[in-house]
């Protein structure tokens, strides 16, 4: 037993000291962020420019699905743009055409900050309203600064399903 306990223990420690080693390759002494999104020294993340192709925030800004069969459009929110910390959105699924979804379930919706390969850190409430397609969005935890994603699975019977995301970005 005290050989397997050590063994676990120095194993630990080796992880340890293999993890400690990283946070400065370049031997300058400075341990702040190195570009891919790990932490300063105070375990803070850095923040993250936004790429110059994230569309402007807007209401009816629009989103297409990977499999384009269904649309996305911000038909309100309560920050424009958005804002750190919780954003309200109303969102309406459509098909290619425009049309309303009348049959649209919003099955997952998550904030996600790909930069450092967070989420949101808990989910948004989802809520669908009276007008056919429209969902409330509420409390989309954008907790930094930088460029997010706003991921959305969809189930239709009439356009089948799909996954939009949303490419936004916090100052």
């Amino acid at each position: 037993m005290r050989v397997v306990k050590r063994t676990r223990f120095i194993g630990w420690l080796v992880a340890l000291s293999v993890l400690a080693a990283c946070g400065d390759d370049d031997g300058d002494g400075d341990d702040s962020d190195d570009g891919m999104g790990h932490p300063h020294v105070d375990g803070s993340l850095p923040e993250a420019p936004c790429p110059e192709e994230t569309p402007e925030f807007r209401i009816g800004l629009q989103a297409t699905g990977e499999e384009g069969s269904i649309v996305a459009e911000l038909i309100d929110a309560d920050r424009v743009p958005p804002r750190k910390d919780e954003n309200d959105w109303t969102i309406e699924f459509q098909d290619p055409d425009g049309n309303a979804l009348e049959d649209a379930e919003l099955t997952m919706a998550r904030p996600f900050m790909p930069v450092h390969g967070h989420d949101g850190m808990y989910p948004p409430e989802v809520d669908p309203l009276d007008n056919p397609g429209q969902f409330q969005v509420d409390n989309l935890n954008l907790w930094m600064t930088g460029p997010w994603q706003v991921q959305l699975t969809v189930a239709s019977e009439s356009a089948g399903d799909d996954y939009v995301v949303f490419h936004v970005c916090v100052d």
